[in-house]
């Protein structure tokens, strides 16, 4: 059963919108959670998103994809955006699935979102297990070096939102390759609040680094597939993009389908 909802949203004045394909006839009390990447809709870049809640679904999950806060059909402005607002459309549809007879939650995502997601479910009862696709560990100092720059006014907020560096092509290669690396996780090219970046350039990974429901993966050596990955494995300070983001490839994305539903399955 598939059915398209508008969740009234924690967002006061908000709503949430949610794709539910429902398994029927089955006593599993588990959901799929899909969280696609910062700033992409549910379908997520290239339907990664879309193609992986279509095989879970096959596989028997019942599955919830959702847009987040100023995402997608969800209502809300990007300028708007903070942490609290997008982790709070992430629970509207928890609770939904609890509505719909759930009695634990398993949610999936990728990048910076899965990162933010490890971190604010990481103590709540009701999501037994975190999968995180390359997610976002970075270097806190080089991320404050950014923080610095724009407090000096040294850097133009509103060209640092043009992402890539467009515009700022003078700028030392430190601080670029820092610019180079969030813009790759989708947080420039819109108009986001400083509130917003300030949050992430300031994020605390205490419990991201320590929590235990979390199963953590990452591209793997020849692109293939995704392999376990653990944050003791060190900052993503590389700018080899394919280990933060999405690799255009159908047969890593086919890969990482069957390997995300053996985690589901208790199987990884």
């Amino acid at each position: 059963m598939k059915l398209q909802t508008y969740l009234a949203s924690s967002n006061k004045g908000e709503l949430t919108f949610c794709l539910d394909s429902l398994q029927e006839g089955q006593n599993d009390m588990t959901a799929v959670v899909l969280v696609s990447g910062f700033s992409e809709p549910l379908c997520d870049m290239d339907y990664y998103f879309s193609k992986m809640a279509k095989y879970l679904y096959q596989q028997g999950n019942s599955v919830f994809q959702m847009d987040l806060f100023a995402h997608g059909d969800s209502t809300g402005k990007s300028e708007d955006i903070t942490i609290s607002k997008l982790m709070n459309s992430i629970m509207d549809v928890i609770e939904h699935a609890m509505s719909n007879g759930f009695s634990s939650i398993i949610i999936v995502s990728r990048g910076i979102m899965g990162t933010l997601i490890s971190d604010y479910f990481a103590s709540n009862s009701l999501v037994t297990k975190i999968i995180v696709v390359n997610p976002w560990y970075y270097s806190p100092a080089k991320s404050k070096e950014l923080r610095k720059a724009i407090d000096n006014n040294s850097i133009s907020f509103q060209l640092l939102l043009n992402g890539y560096c467009h515009g700022l092509e003078d700028l030392p290669q430190q601080i670029k390759d820092v610019i180079n690396v969030y813009s790759e996780l989708g947080v420039f090219n819109q108009a986001v609040s400083k509130e917003f970046i300030f949050g992430l350039l300031n994020f605390d990974y205490s419990n991201f680094e320590k929590v235990d429901k979390a199963v953590f993966l990452e591209t793997n050596t020849d692109k293939s597939d995704v392999s376990i990955w653990k944050p003791e494995m060190g900052y993503r300070d590389s700018l080899d993009f394919d280990y933060i983001s999405l690799v255009y490839n159908a047969i890593w994305h086919y890969n990482t389908y069957k390997t995300i539903n053996k985690s589901i399955k208790g199987e990884l």
